[in-house]
């Protein structure tokens, strides 16, 4: 052929996560570091990784490693990320996740008192009031799995010792965020060659007493997302759309820092929330790899794109 490529239909974890299945690891997925070190070996040879990115973008967007790196950059709308070393969380969790918010919260003084600052603010926690809600996450996991909502400082304890505890897993950080006070919906933007060519529009209604997300829900048009889940307003969807574009453009400059060799595509997941009429802001939750669930896009364009 003229092209000879590398195309890796896998998924890299930490370790061999089983979910609870009696197998070392659920199909598909592969341990990070000895698989990245294989599709390294694959590239000094000169065969590119066509999916689903060079190993340098893959490895950076599956391991979520851009989430706390990025999130002090105010113009890419992340709620607010730091890293916990798994050794704080195994000496003290309650240590720990009392460094974690005092941190999470310096992060926020420092971040309004940039002057300028135009972002969003609803995943801002207010002063004096206790019970900080948090998410705490996982890299190299996948489908929300290792993903928990938590409140306070004891129940961020607890999770950061669950997630750093679990059998098989490898981490060596928990990730915790600021939590966006209320997500209306996500907009799953599908972007191929730096345009967005469909989108998804879905939510979780429900978050259970393990702090996991709950009941998936679709809308079955941008109309329906609209108008159940966005109190019709149009002109803050509108609003939110305009947001959307601008950010994934900024989103796509950044691919290209990442990579000189532009992606085909990736699956950029944004929270929104109305908050006042005709008034929306919108976060990143997720910049997902190649490989991302195609639901709601055909197939066919993205593999087209990457041929």
């Amino acid at each position: 052929g003229r092209s000879i490529v590398a195309l890796y239909f896998l998924w890299p974890i930490q370790g061999q996560q089983t979910y609870g299945d009696k197998v070392p690891a659920t199909a598909a997925y592969v341990d990070a570091v000895p698989f990245f070190d294989l599709v390294a070996r694959m590239e000094s040879c000169g065969i590119p990784t066509r999916w689903p990115h060079h190993s340098q973008l893959w490895r950076c967007l599956s391991s979520k490693d851009w989430v706390p790196t990025l999130s002090m950059s105010t113009k890419y709308h992340i709620p607010l990320t730091t890293c916990v070393p798994k050794s704080l969380i195994l000496l003290d969790p309650h240590k720990a996740a009392r460094q974690t918010l005092t941190t999470l919260k310096w992060m926020q003084a420092e971040k309004r008192a940039d002057g300028g600052y135009t972002g969003p603010v609803n995943s801002d926690w207010l002063q004096g009031h206790g019970n900080e809600h948090c998410v705490a996450k996982l890299g190299f996991s996948y489908e929300g799995i290792d993903v928990k909502m938590v409140l306070g400082e004891n129940q961020l304890a607890e999770a950061l010792y669950f997630l750093s505890t679990q059998p098989c897993y490898s981490n060596d950080c928990v990730y915790v965020q600021q939590r966006v006070h209320r997500v209306d919906l996500e907009a799953r933007c599908f972007v191929v060659k730096g345009e967005i060519i469909d989108s998804l529009y879905t939510r979780f209604a429900r978050i259970d007493a393990g702090g996991y997300v709950r009941d998936y829900e679709k809308a079955r048009s941008e109309q329906e997302a609209m108008k159940e889940w966005f109190h019709n307003d149009q002109a803050a969807w509108v609003h939110a759309l305009g947001e959307i574009q601008r950010l994934t453009r900024r989103w796509w400059a950044w691919l290209l820092a990442m990579s000189a060799d532009p992606p085909v595509s990736v699956r950029i997941d944004y929270m929104l929330e109305r908050v006042d009429q005709g008034v929306a802001e919108v976060w990143t939750g997720e910049v997902g790899e190649q490989g991302y669930s195609m639901g709601g896009i055909d197939p066919v364009i993205v593999f087209n794109a990457v041929l």
